[in-house]
């Protein structure tokens, strides 16, 4: 039963063949077009995943049970075990649901569809527990006998060395005609704030450029500069690289994935490219303080941003593009079972996030975030990721009939809620980012901060807002690593700490900006007159006036406690500089803190990764009262907590409003731990839950001034 694909591209597609094929008895007994594409898909119930026991033997006549076993041998965790053919080993398959959509959606008869793949686990018995996830999944191959929208999210074939240029036009074509207003670049006036170069694809040299000139960008990690030589334009090199034939495709200095780019960006028919490396003069510092805060404008204006995805460095290339042809790492394989075609998927998007580079790295991140067109290349296959939509090579997920409702469902989004919503949701990703060098943290930052500017603050302070400045210094961690200090950075702000790598499901997160009053007067230090400046947190217009939101509590703060703040500002130790210093006046509390976990919740701060959580050395404690009456909880290393006495300090830095407040959710305080060095308070840790004003009363706090670095 294993055919040949009727009228599709000579491509290399791998095919399995072993005599006389049959389906095995498990496989014969399915309703596969019911499995994949039912027939009454509103009414269609959910299959049950089965087992195929005696999986080596059946592979070897059974076309299906053998795409399964070349699958499971491309992969390098089970080559092993399909090369030994190990005894007990079977084969499980879960039905899983990929897409549903609607035809005919604006009239009366609309039909709905449904689509499943086929998700495959290898295992070494029946009763073994499968993984969460699998990357081995089956899907239909779109053919002749399926017209028009019903070939959507169907499986396509890819060629393995060439990528297909005809289908990145269609995408790009598509987006613009089909997507215009939330996907079109904004307008390019950069010439006229910067000195904005590109480099023309045409003439292979950089350019300056005037302003409204349309361009495509590059995203790509430049990798470890001690290993990996990198071209830069620098004042020794600027002169050559304005020469036309600069950038050709013989000079061996230039690497490989800003070769493709360029071969890339001819191919797709535009004529210039921004390459941060070789359009940033790398060695004039005033240059790169001009542009470094406008990517905002510089990847938002790119009418597309090409993605290096596919290596760890600049010398990977783009697979499937340019002079010296970089197959893809792996082909699709397939099989005919009761006249469907199945074929294996390529990499996921999601998979493909997983283990990529190039989406751990923070400078990334922005470039990620503020293009409007992502062109993503993978190991296997490309992804087209833009504000609308998600396409890939081995599906036709693209839709461009407006009487056809159809949504992919794993692509990226940072948008929606609040202008500070989407700060909280840009700093939940980036934070878990990595740098080459640490202190790149904030520039990375930069073109987030001005893409926020307008709604959310005209100002960020160390990478907090200002005008959200009692709600943004509220952040907290599920876990405390003391060792993850950035000591060139405030220890009260984010980028004071260093959270790159820890994503599996570890929250970083705010208090509910609505739920925060305003309990402190902040002041920071201007260090070159030395002397201190009131924040001013002005609420911007996006939160509504309520009586949460009244300056009531710093009226009566100001009124009835001392907040003067006199005499020369505190000498800085040399571990922490005069602008990482806040001063203000709040209320302090030494409060008693276990050194056992809490009974109630141990160590399991987030329930689905629980042997994680044990091997970051914390345990979740309470924190007691005079009366031993415990008051809330926190988190905290045991390490450091058995070098500290059985008293901590805490401080309040704002209050918590819940509106209307009720007897099981009273007003409270959102505190911060601190401990001193050389007259000095440095941010430890926050308990996650606020603390309730009538526990934190009979803490015996004292009104206090600070001065935090």
């Amino acid at each position: 039963m294993a055919g040949t694909l009727r009228n599709l591209p000579s491509i290399k597609i791998a095919k399995f063949y072993s005599g006389r094929d049959r389906l095995c008895t498990a496989c014969e007994s399915k309703e596969w077009q019911e499995i994949f594409r039912p027939a009454k898909a509103h009414r269609a119930p959910q299959p049950e995943a089965w087992f195929v026991e005696d999986f080596w033997a059946t592979s070897l006549y059974c076309p299906f049970c053998r795409l399964c076993l070349n699958s499971f041998s491309k992969d390098p965790a089970f080559a092993a075990v399909c090369r030994r053919k190990e005894p007990g080993w079977v084969c499980k398959v879960v039905p899983i649901f990929y897409i549903d959509f609607v035809t005919n959606a604006k009239q009366v008869t609309s039909t709905h569809n449904l689509i499943r793949r086929l998700k495959l686990f290898l295992l070494p018995g029946p009763e073994a527990t499968p993984p969460e996830s699998s990357p081995h999944i089956l899907q239909v191959f779109a053919d002749d006998t399926v017209d028009g929208s019903m070939k959507l999210n169907l499986g396509r074939p890819v060629e393995c060395s060439r990528v297909n240029m005809d289908l990145l036009r269609e995408w790009l074509t598509g987006c613009e005609e089909h997507h215009a207003i939330s996907c079109a670049p904004a307008t390019n006036d950069h010439g006229t704030k910067f000195a904005f170069r590109l480099v023309d694809v045409k003439d292979r040299r950089v350019v300056s450029s005037c302003h409204d000139v349309s361009y495509v960008a590059l995203s790509y990690t430049w990798g470890d500069p001690n290993h990996f030589k990198h071209l830069k334009l620098t004042s020794e090199s600027s002169i050559w690289l304005h020469t036309q034939g600069a950038l050709s495709d013989d000079n061996p200095d230039i690497p490989t994935t800003i070769k493709d780019a360029l071969r890339l960006g001819e191919q797709l028919g535009e004529r210039y490219i921004w390459i941060d490396a070789i359009c940033i003069q790398q060695d004039d510092d005033n240059d790169k303080a001009s542009q470094i805060p406008c990517m905002d404008k510089i990847y938002g204006c790119a009418k597309l941003t090409i993605v290096a995805g596919a290596g760890s460095d600049a010398w990977a290339g783009l697979p499937g593009v340019g002079a010296k042809l970089k197959p893809r790492s792996i082909a699709q394989m397939y099989c005919t079972v009761h006249g469907l075609r199945l074929v294996t998927c390529l990499e996921l998007y999601h998979q493909w996030r997983l283990g990529s580079t190039w989406d751990t790295r923070g400078w990334t991140f922005q470039e990620k975030a503020l293009s409007k067109r992502l062109l993503i290349f993978g190991s296997e296959q490309i992804y087209f990721q833009c504000k609308s939509d998600l396409w890939c090579e081995d599906t036709i997920c693209e839709n461009f009939d407006e009487n056809v409702i159809s949504k992919t469902l794993e692509a990226d989004g940072y948008g929606g809620g609040s202008p500070f919503t989407q700060y909280e949701l840009y700093l939940g990703h980036y934070v878990h980012r990595s740098f080459g060098y640490r202190n790149d943290v904030l520039n990375a930052f930069r073109g987030l901060e001005n893409h926020l500017r307008p709604d959310l603050s005209h100002e960020f302070y160390w990478g907090l807002p200002v005008s959200m400045f009692d709600a943004a210094i509220g952040w907290t961690f599920p876990y405390h690593y003391p060792d993850r200090r950035r000591g060139d950075f405030p220890s009260w702000s984010w980028a004071g700490w260093d959270f790159s790598g820890l994503w599996q499901g570890y929250a970083f997160r705010y208090p509910t900006y609505r739920t925060v009053g305003r309990e402190v007067l902040w002041h920071k230090i201007c260090t070159t007159q030395s002397i201190r400046k009131i924040i001013d947190s002005k609420l911007p217009e996006f939160v509504k006036p309520g009586p949460n939101k009244t300056m009531g509590h710093l009226e009566y703060m100001q009124t009835s406690r001392n907040t003067s703040i006199a005499g020369p500002p505190p000498t800085s130790p040399s571990s922490a500089s005069m602008s990482h210093i806040l001063q203000f006046w709040t209320s302090s509390a030494r409060v008693k803190v276990d050194r056992s976990p809490s009974l109630d919740r141990k160590l399991y701060i987030n329930s689905r990764f629980p042997e994680l959580n044990k091997m970051q050395n914390n345990d979740y404690v309470n924190m007691l009262s005079l009366d031993n009456k415990t008051i809330g909880h926190i988190n905290l290393n045991r390490d450091w907590r058995s070098r500290k006495p059985d008293c901590l300090e805490f401080i309040v830095i704002s209050r918590y409003c819940p509106y209307p407040p009720t007897d099981t959710d009273p007003d409270g305080f959102y505190v911060l731990l601190i401990e001193w060095i050389s007259g000095i308070a440095y941010r430890v840790h926050a308990p996650e839950q606020s603390i309730k004003a009538e526990d934190w009363t009979n803490a015996d706090p004292e009104w206090k001034l600070i001065s935090l670095a």
